[in-house]
């Protein structure tokens, strides 16, 4: 006998078969963007902290070759105090006897200099050492970062 009716022929995708396969699909797509962006914030983050690095380096290495009476920001025409005037955005700088701040590009830099003879219980030594100190801000999404650095200088 034949059977006339046949109900399932097994051919096709069935809605439960297509559901599956979006899903499957679905969680593929969002593991490999969240992998791709966390890729992208890491790459971000150490560009920005390798750029900041490179304004402190700057920084000292021209501090390096200066002579020590001119590592000073009491005036303005102090060696330091020039060469940052233009390696600083003028328009964002604040400046005071021992502390610089400016921007240079999306970075917020504070340089600041002790005289080691000015810190407590060293008023009797002489001026031979000047503790430069760099802090550079900058923002990697919504947090900001900092890197800070130092150096002496001896006379």
């Amino acid at each position: 006998m034949k059977k006339i009716n046949k109900l399932s022929d097994n051919k096709g995708v069935t809605g439960a078969d297509l559901s599956i396969a979006v899903v499957a699909i679905i969680i593929f797509v969002s593991i490999i963007t969240s992998l791709f962006y966390n890729v992208y914030i890491m790459n971000q983050k150490t560009t920005r902290m390798s750029e900041a690095t490179d304004i402190i380096t700057t920084i000292f290495e021209k501090i390096d070759v200066m002579d020590y009476e001119n590592v000073s920001l009491e005036n303005n025409e102090k060696e330091l105090s020039v060469y940052l005037n233009d390696y600083i955005d003028n328009e964002n700088q604040s400046q005071s006897e021992n502390v610089y701040k400016g921007k240079k590009g999306g970075y917020n830099v504070t340089l600041n200099i002790e005289k080691y003879n000015e810190q407590d219980g060293n008023q009797d030594k002489e001026d031979i050492i000047k503790k430069i100190t760099i802090n550079v801000e900058y923002n990697v999404g919504n947090k900001t970062q900092s890197i800070e650095m130092s150096t002496l200088k001896v006379k």
